[in-house]
């Protein structure tokens, strides 16, 4: 099994500035996915010490940040195809732009309207993270989880409190079942 803690739009300064929530559910991750805006690439060092980490640059990330990261990524886990980028444009359109980024994948992760979002589009579980330190115009501050175990695997979105928001479990392959 493989537990994905997925983050985007932090905007901090300092690891220390991430909430102690987003550290906590970090120690129980294999990996950390950061969908961009980042801001300074310090503030993944803590997560870097317990799990892997995968981040992208964002339309935020200036030097050094913007040259170590790429504008998009494509991995692996346990043979679920996950494509990570950013985003841009227009917070309504920004989903569908990010799928037309990638072909043959079963997950995107983006970011860059810091709105929570997890829904199927043309096959593909699509999941914004939103942002666990600067919501902007979302309800409140939040975070994505996805357990992958073999072919299956349950994306999750939360509320920086712990309070599920959405949920889509999925057969590679398969339709999924949103709650």
């Amino acid at each position: 099994m493989v537990r994905i803690l997925v983050i985007s739009d932090t905007h901090i300064q300092r690891s220390e500035d991430m909430p102690t929530q987003i550290l906590e559910i970090a120690k129980h991750a294999d990996m950390v996915i950061h969908a961009g805006d980042v801001t300074r690439d310090s503030v993944l060092l803590g997560f870097e010490k317990n799990c892997e980490v995968v981040a992208v640059r964002g339309n935020m990330d200036a030097q050094p940040v913007s040259s170590r990261f790429p504008a998009k990524t494509r991995l692996d886990a346990e043979g679920v195809r996950i494509g990570v980028v950013h985003g841009f444009g227009a917070p309504d359109h920004v989903a569908y732009i990010a799928r037309n980024m990638f072909e043959d994948v079963d997950i995107i992760i983006f970011g860059h309207s810091h709105q929570f979002y997890l829904e199927s589009l043309e096959g593909v579980t699509m999941m914004n993270p939103g942002s666990p330190t600067d919501p902007r115009r979302a309800p409140f501050p939040s975070y994505g989880w996805i357990e992958i175990n073999g072919a299956h695997y349950k994306a999750e979105l939360f509320a920086l409190n712990g309070e599920l928001e959405r949920s889509e479990e999925r057969r590679v392959g398969e339709e999924g079942r949103s709650r």
